[in-house]
């Protein structure tokens, strides 16, 4: 277990901020002797702490024991059948040799992101059978829908599987959002046809 912290830069202002408590409070602790000055500023400090760690998004990580891996097939025109077989066969590879902690699930994507299997056990299992609107390629939802099927208790991965040619969407604010997240964005790459999505 450890600290962790989204906005960091607002620790440097602890140190300030404690000055300016000692400086305003000169006066106002003139009455306090003994054991009530030292609650009370006990109690100051603390307060200061507090929203000093609030404001740099202070946050416990714990060590997840579990890994999520989803994969984002491409599922569109651009990508020749073989290749997408490849992607496939990956996928089932890795079944084959997942720990058991993990889990797989895939999601599939053309011109919308469908998710093709939340659990994945059996390498049998992996195929396509979604309907996402081969025409376009929407790598953008791909990642958004992986994402959102990652359990918030787990480590995550996502491997994209895709060619490359998006036409739809932003891949790269996917790509960041996952990076806030602490999951890792993997990429297999996939060949292309030489008459891409229209």
């Amino acid at each position: 277990m450890s600290l962790s912290f989204v906005r960091p830069e607002w620790l440097l202002a602890l140190p300030a901020m404690l000055a300016i408590l000692w400086w305003a409070a000169r006066e106002s602790y003139a009455d306090l002797q003994g054991h009530r000055l030292i609650v009370a500023w006990v109690v100051r400090v603390a307060l200061v702490t507090v929203l000093v760690l609030a404001l740099a998004g202070a946050e416990i990580v714990r060590p997840a024991r579990q890994l999520a891996v989803v994969f984002a097939v491409d599922a569109s025109h651009s990508v020749p059948e073989a290749e997408r077989e490849r992607a496939l066969e990956v996928v089932r590879r890795s079944l084959r040799h997942r720990g058991g902690e993990h889990t797989c699930a895939m999601v599939v994507f053309g011109r919308r992101a469908m998710l093709e299997a939340e659990r994945l056990s059996r390498t049998e299992d992996v195929t396509i059978a979604s309907e996402v609107g081969g025409g376009h390629t929407d790598m953008a939802a791909g990642l958004r829908l992986a994402l959102g099927v990652i359990p918030p208790e787990t480590a995550g991965r996502i491997v994209l599987c895709s060619d490359g040619n998006e036409n739809v969407g932003a891949a790269e604010e996917q790509v960041l959002a996952a990076s806030a997240a602490r999951v890792s964005v993997d990429v297999l790459p996939l060949a292309t046809r030489e008459a891409a999505d229209s």
